[in-house]
């Protein structure tokens, strides 16, 4: 998902887009890696609802059926992976050139490159986690720090 939102992030041009572009898109997979964020979108905005239990009037869960595929048509609208394909080529052709994508799309293919892309969630789940520490042992001395600064500031304004 970050593959996608850093190639976002590059801005779209008015150059036109090559067949290269489509095939680093291909061999990195990002259509998989999209589709996986849409459902985590949708399950974000719908499963929380927990209706799907039954035990619920019929009525509440046509209610939750009709709020699902709305949703679902939003999504579909905003997040469709052939308008995104298309400016993610767009931008990926702008920022490299023919023989810089065939460069990329020949290291993915490498042994290396294939590791890469089958650790990348890994090894993002572990940055995620050590930062998830760091932000907690942060969060708990900030809080020290406020407590006494926020006494520094009682006993100074007394």
């Amino acid at each position: 998902m970050r593959v996608i939102l850093v190639l976002l992030l590059l801005g779209i041009s008015n150059f036109s887009f090559s067949q290269d572009a489509y095939s680093l898109i291909s061999i990195l997979d990002l259509e998989n890696d999209w589709n996986e964020y849409r459902n985590e979108l949708r399950q974000s905005l719908v499963n929380p609802l927990n209706i799907e239990n039954s035990g619920y009037p019929d009525e509440l869960l046509e209610e939750h059926n009709r709020y699902a595929d709305k949703i679902d048509a939003l999504i579909e609208k905003h997040f469709a992976w052939e308008i995104l394909e298309v400016d993610l080529a767009e931008s990926i052709s702008a920022t490299f050139s023919s023989k810089e994508l065939e460069d990329i799309a020949k290291f993915y293919q490498t042994s290396a490159g294939r590791k890469l892309l089958s650790n990348n969630q890994d090894l993002q789940d572990q940055v995620t986690q050590n930062l998830s520490h760091s932000m907690e042992s942060f969060r708990v001395q900030a809080q020290v720090v406020l407590k006494e600064h926020r006494g520094n500031i009682g006993r100074i304004t007394e």
